[in-house]
């Protein structure tokens, strides 16, 4: 789910009548007070511009960007220019913001941009009450869709060719959407059933392959195809080494061994390596992919290592998540 903004922000943005922006709109210009990472890149400037504004807090943020990043590296031959832009609230300051982006150099190839107060988010913001927030802006500055930057790559690639209708096509990739998360629901209860749903919505946009890759993994485990889980989650975890995702590589694993959710005959290896490969690109600095290795280790019967990824994880976790890996570890530990 999209997390609404801080309250501190909320406070921040201007009182004053402003028009909301919609596909049509001219481009406000930014209004920063530094370049974090990248070069830079302003809308109106005779390049296309996908202009995401982030909080580095927002799990839903961090969870869009590598989708940013790929989408940078697709379209930048054709000059296409990215820029994340965040600001001060009540949980970013500038400091806390540069160390994101030195913490995200390796994974984020694209522009980070710091406002100066609300000069850019508010105007951009106006009416608009979530984050992440993606604006897509054409060669001339005006505005053709707006909306959750997962979705992005599909605007972005038919405007480069001249296709989209900035009209009449943000509705129907709204509902395409809306569509999508209902599979989510529907596939709890029928997944065989959501399984047709999702092949008739990948072969209406092929594009948003990223999107329902991951469900369609979802599915085929809840229908019981265990072979072509194994053949899409593989699929998966090429996808998230190539953009770098170990958001998405800790998914498949825990996926295949969650004991709330368990398997006949799950794929085993193929969870050791997206868990293996998640923990290595987050430099055993996170502890969640530390914690679904772990399991994977356990699943195993390799006990022994399960303990020693736990004991780590607890050692890196946030104090909240201390006490559930201590529970689990104490599980892990039973004989």
């Amino acid at each position: 789910m999209i997390r609404l903004f801080s309250l501190a922000l909320l406070a921040l943005l201007p009182l004053q009548a402003t028009r909301k922006l919609e596909p049509g709109s001219s481009a406000p210009p930014l209004r920063l007070e530094r370049w974090l990472k990248g070069e830079p890149a302003s809308p109106g400037k005779g390049v296309p511009v996908v202009l995401d504004l982030f909080a580095p807090w927002n799990e839903q943020c961090v969870a869009s960007q590598p989708y940013l990043s790929e989408l940078a590296r697709e379209f930048a031959p054709q000059g296409v220019r990215v820029v994340g832009l965040t600001g001060p609230d009540d949980r970013t300051t500038l400091e806390k913001a540069q160390a994101f982006a030195l913490e995200h150099a390796a994974t984020l190839d694209y522009t980070l941009a710091w406002d100066k107060g609300v000069g850019t988010r508010g105007p951009y913001l106006e009416g608009r009450r979530a984050l992440p927030c993606t604006f897509v802006i054409d060669a001339q500055g005006t505005i053709v869709w707006v909306g959750n930057p997962m979705f992005a790559v599909e605007p972005v690639a038919r405007m480069l060719a001249g296709t989209w209708d900035r009209a009449r096509d943000p509705a129907a990739l709204e509902a395409d959407e809306r569509e999508l998360a209902a599979l989510y629901g529907l596939g709890v209860v029928d997944p065989a059933g959501a399984l047709g749903k999702l092949a008739a919505l990948e072969a209406r946009r092929p594009r948003l392959v990223a999107l329902t890759q991951p469900l369609r993994f979802e599915l085929e485990l809840g229908a019981g195809r265990l072979e072509a889980a194994s053949t899409t989650g593989r699929a998966l975890v090429e996808r998230a080494l190539r953009v770098r995702d170990a958001g998405a590589l800790r998914q498949v694993a825990e996926r295949l061994v969650d004991p709330a959710r368990p398997l006949a005959q799950p794929d085993l290896a193929l969870a050791r390596l997206a868990g293996e490969r998640a923990v290595e690109l987050t430099a055993a600095r996170d502890y969640r992919p530390l914690e679904s290795l772990a399991r994977v280790h356990h699943a195993l019967g390799e006990t022994a290592r399960a303990v020693e990824l736990l004991t780590q994880a607890i050692q890196v976790a946030p104090p909240l998540a201390k006490t559930n890996l201590l529970e689990t570890l104490a599980e892990l530990e039973k004989p």
